[in-house]
C-alpha cells in the first residue's frame, strides 16, 4: 500500500505541469486530422498557415480582343498593361473603300444641266423660266436652240423672251441667225434691242454676218424705239469693222459698203449718241467724215456725250480743226471723267498725226 501511494504521488508531480499542453495538443483542426497520430511537440503548437491562393496571370494578359483569340496559346509578352487590348479597327488592315459607280457618272455633266434647264423652261413661274433661259445660255449647247426659239416665240414674259435672245447668242448652230432676225419683230422693244445687239456680235474671228443681217439691221435703224435704233447702229458699226478685216474680201467689201451707207446717214440723226456712234464706226474703217459731227458735241449738256465726242475726235479729228477744239474744251471742262477723256483724245490725236506726217526732208550737207 505504502509503495502504491508513493508511485501515485510521483506520477502526479510529473504530469501536473504539462496537463494543459497535452490537452491542447489533442485539440486539432480538421485539416490536420491525418497527423493526429504524430507525437505532440514540446512547445505549444501553432495554427497551420492558410494555404496560398493559386497564382493567376495578370488580368490584362488574358483579356484578348476578338481578333487575337487565335494567339491564346502564345504566352503574353511582358508589355505594359493594356498593350494587348487591341481595337478592332487596328487588328485588321483597313482597305480603302471605293464608291460604287453611279449610273449618272457616265453622262457628261452638261447633259444633266441641260435636261434640268429644259425642264425648268416649261415651269409656270416666269422667274424660274427666266433663270432656266439664262442657264441654257451658259451651257452653250445646240440642243438648246430649239427650246429657246420656242420660248422666244410663245413665252408671255418679256424678260424670258429677252433672255432667250441673249442666250441664243452663245449657242452654236446654223439656225441662230434666222431666229434672231425674227426677234427684231418682237412686240416688246426690250426684245428687239437684245436682238439688234446680238446680231452685231461676231460668231468667230473668221466668220462674217450675212448680207440679210445688214439689211435687217438697216430696217431696225428705222424703229420707233430709240433704244432699238441705237442698238442697230452699234451692230452695224461692228459689222463694218469686222468686214474690213475679214478673210472673205468680196463679201467683206459688200458688207462694209452697205453698213457704211447707213452709218453716214446716221451722222445726221436727231440723237447725239447715234451720230457719235456712227462717226466713230466710220473712223474705225478709215472714213473721217464724222469730224464735223463731233466738234459741236464737245459743248453738249450731257457729260457722256461730251466724252464720246472727245473719243471720236481722237480717232477721226484733224490737226487744223479737232486739236484746237479739244484743247479749248479741256480748259473749260469741270467734269473729271470728261476732262480725262479730252486729255486722252488729245494724246491719241497727236500720236496719230505724227504717224501720218511725211518724214521731214533731209538737210543737204555743205
Amino acid at each position: 500500500m505504502a509503495l502504491s501511494a508513493c508511485i501515485l504521488a510521483a506520477w502526479g508531480a510529473l504530469a501536473a505541469p504539462g496537463a494543459s499542453a497535452q490537452t491542447t495538443a489533442r485539440v486539432l483542426s480538421p485539416e490536420t486530422t491525418a497527423q493526429a497520430s504524430a507525437p505532440a511537440p514540446a512547445a505549444p503548437a501553432k495554427p497551420a498557415p492558410p494555404a496560398p491562393a493559386p497564382q493567376r496571370a495578370p488580368t490584362s494578359a488574358r483579356v484578348l480582343a476578338p481578333e487575337t483569340t487565335s494567339q491564346a496559346e502564345t504566352p503574353p509578352s511582358p508589355a505594359p498593361t493594356g498593350a494587348r487590348v487591341l481595337l478592332p479597327a487596328a487588328s485588321v488592315p483597313v482597305q480603302p473603300m471605293q464608291a460604287a459607280p453611279r449610273a449618272t457618272e457616265a453622262q457628261p455633266p452638261s447633259t444633266l444641266a441641260l435636261e434640268d434647264a429644259l425642264r425648268r423652261l416649261k415651269a409656270e413661274d416666269p422667274a424660274v423660266r427666266l433663270r432656266a433661259a439664262a442657264d441654257l445660255g451658259r451651257i452653250r449647247s445646240e440642243d438648246a436652240i430649239g427650246p429657246l426659239s420656242n420660248a422666244l416665240a410663245v413665252d408671255p414674259s418679256t424678260d424670258v423672251r429677252r433672255q432667250a435672245v441673249e442666250s441664243l447668242a452663245y449657242a452654236n448652230g446654223p439656225d441662230v441667225g434666222d431666229v434672231l432676225l425674227k426677234a427684231l419683230k418682237d412686240p416688246a422693244p426690250e426684245v428687239r434691242v437684245a436682238a439688234a445687239r446680238t446680231l452685231g456680235a461676231p460668231g468667230s474671228a473668221d466668220s462674217l454676218p450675212s448680207l440679210g443681217t445688214v439689211y435687217a439691221l438697216k430696217e431696225a435703224y428705222s424703229d420707233q424705239d430709240l433704244g432699238v435704233r441705237r442698238a442697230a447702229i452699234g451692230s452695224l458699226a461692228e459689222v463694218a469693222v469686222a468686214a474690213s478685216s475679214g478673210t472673205e474680201q468680196a463679201l467683206g467689201q459688200l458688207l462694209q459698203d452697205n453698213a457704211a451707207d447707213v452709218l453716214r446717214e446716221a451722222l445726221s440723226d436727231p440723237d447725239a449718241r447715234i451720230r457719235l456712234e456712227a462717226a466713230i464706226a466710220l473712223g474705225r474703217i478709215g472714213q473721217y467724215s464724222g469730224e464735223s459731227v463731233a466738234i459741236p458735241l464737245l459743248k453738249d449738256a450731257n457729260p457722256a456725250v461730251r466724252a464720246q465726242a472727245a473719243q471720236c475726235l481722237g480717232l477721226v479729228g484733224s490737226k487744223e480743226k479737232s486739236l484746237p477744239a479739244l484743247s479749248e474744251a479741256h480748259s473749260r471742262e469741270q467734269d473729271a471723267s470728261v476732262s480725262q477723256a479730252l486729255s486722252d483724245a488729245i494724246s491719241r490725236l497727236k500720236t496719230r498725226l505724227d504717224r501720218a506726217a511725211p518724214p521731214a526732208p533731209e538737210t543737204p550737207k555743205e
